[in-house]
């Protein structure tokens, strides 16, 4: 049987060789392979660096909740804004 590749009408370019969308593969075949891979030295990804404190460390140490110091100390601390409030108020006028 003929080649694929002599019944081919017009120009052949040589960026045709490397383009996937105008590969073809014979029939019974997958299409060939049009890039090149990395050098085996390449790494993909990202490799995060490893955290010295792990899931161990977290969990055997027991840490108890301190007050922050406004409140030990009994001084008053600026109010935090109430916006339920402050939608009803806006809702009234």
């Amino acid at each position: 049987m003929a080649d694929v590749e002599s019944f081919r009408v017009g120009t052949m370019r040589t960026s045709m060789a490397a383009n996937q969308l105008l590969a073809k593969a014979e029939l019974g075949t997958v299409k060939r392979t049009m890039f090149s891979n990395p050098p085996p030295d390449h790494v993909f990804g990202y490799k995060a660096p490893a955290d010295p404190e792990g899931a161990r460390e977290v969990t055997m140490k027991w840490k108890e909740h301190t007050p922050s110091a406004n409140k030990a100390a009994g001084t008053a601390t600026k109010p935090k804004l109430d916006f339920t409030a402050m939608n009803k108020l806006s809702a009234m006028r």
